[in-house]
């Protein structure tokens, strides 16, 4: 089994991933979400379609980095199998804002929403989900490749 996690899945696109994902056989489906009462509506909408999908909920709020710090260790605080994707779909802008807004790390909320918050999770997964990497051939020859172009 493999696992896949999706930030903003509660809404949109990314609630279209995770009702498209949760009907694969062998996936779990992690919704990274800010707010619990909104992904547990998509988690119950999403099983009305598809009642054997494999969901999880994990607490992701990207205005504030140390909640962004906290994912790569709920998969496996939940017994979940490693991470296997990443899907950084969330993301937007305060259109009603009459003036800057800045989060409590200090970054403009947008940057960090849009930006930072996704940058760190992906960065502090990256070294981990490569390390499980199962390169087939082609690829360890394009990667051997590239290696003596440097």
């Amino acid at each position: 089994m493999k696992t896949v996690l999706i930030t903003g899945a509660n809404v949109g696109i990314g609630f279209a991933t995770a009702r498209y994902l949760a009907s694969w056989q062998d996936l779990r489906v992690l919704l990274a979400c800010r707010n619990q009462a909104k992904a547990n509506l998509a988690i119950a909408a999403i099983r009305e379609a598809n009642a054997g999908a494999n969901l999880g909920f994990v607490p992701l709020d990207l205005f504030s980095l140390a909640s962004v710090r906290r994912v790569p260790e709920v998969p496996t605080l939940m017994g979940a199998p490693p991470l296997s994707g990443l899907i950084l779909n969330a993301g937007g802008i305060n259109m009603k804002a009459k003036s800057l807004e800045f989060t409590e790390d200090g970054f403009e909320r947008t940057f960090q929403l849009n930006f930072l918050g996704h940058f760190l999770p992906a960065n502090l997964l990256v070294s981990s989900m490569a390390a499980r990497l199962n390169l087939n051939p082609a690829m360890e020859r394009l990667k051997l490749n590239l290696d003596r172009k440097r």
